[in-house]
């Protein structure tokens, strides 16, 4: 079924919507696996989730997550880096599972959990770990959803090789991966 054809398929809604006052600068933090991290040869967009909070870090909900339907042979051009990982966490099994969600029903999804807690345009800012890299395959697979954003991203990444920097990589906290 080419892309244009995808059947959407429904996603269960999210939580009730909390408005969030925009003065307050609300983060939007979005985390995305993908099958590799070169746009260019065709690597996309396998899982995203998002939460939402306010200006003091304050989730607003708990958050949605997605995986998106892949086909297998997408999933078998990954390189070795990520065939291992999402094989560990159990991703690429999930992204074939009939659980996962078509790509249009995600990209839908996830923009009107987005939409519903901050309705106005470039007042929340994406944020996340190495967002960058996430928000040049989101301007490639959802663009509303980074054009609803500000510019500005908050990169936690940057914070952790100031301090690195500063203080010493020993003084770099990191949480223990799951």
């Amino acid at each position: 079924m080419s892309s244009n054809e995808e059947k959407i398929s429904p996603i269960p809604p999210p939580p009730a919507p909390f408005k969030l006052d925009a003065s307050k600068g609300p983060l939007v933090w979005i985390d995305c696996e993908m099958t590799g991290l070169d746009i260019e040869r065709g690597d996309r967009l396998l899982e995203i989730a998002c939460i939402i909070t306010d200006g003091d870090l304050n989730p607003v909900d708990e958050g949605v997550s997605y995986v998106i339907s892949t086909p297998k042979h997408v999933l078998d051009n990954m390189n070795a880096w990520c065939v291992n990982q999402h094989a560990l966490s159990g991703l690429t099994s999930a992204c074939l599972s009939p659980t996962s969600y078509p790509h249009a029903s995600v990209r839908a999804a996830i923009l009107a959990y987005i939409r519903d807690r901050i309705p106005h345009p470039n007042s929340a800012c994406l944020a996340g770990n190495t967002v960058h890299a996430d928000k040049l395959f989101l301007l490639k697979e959802m663009p509303e959803l980074i054009h609803h954003l500000h510019y500005r991203i908050v990169d936690v990444s940057s914070v952790k090789e100031i301090v690195s920097r500063w203080y010493g990589a020993e003084k770099v906290w990191r949480p223990q991966r799951r």
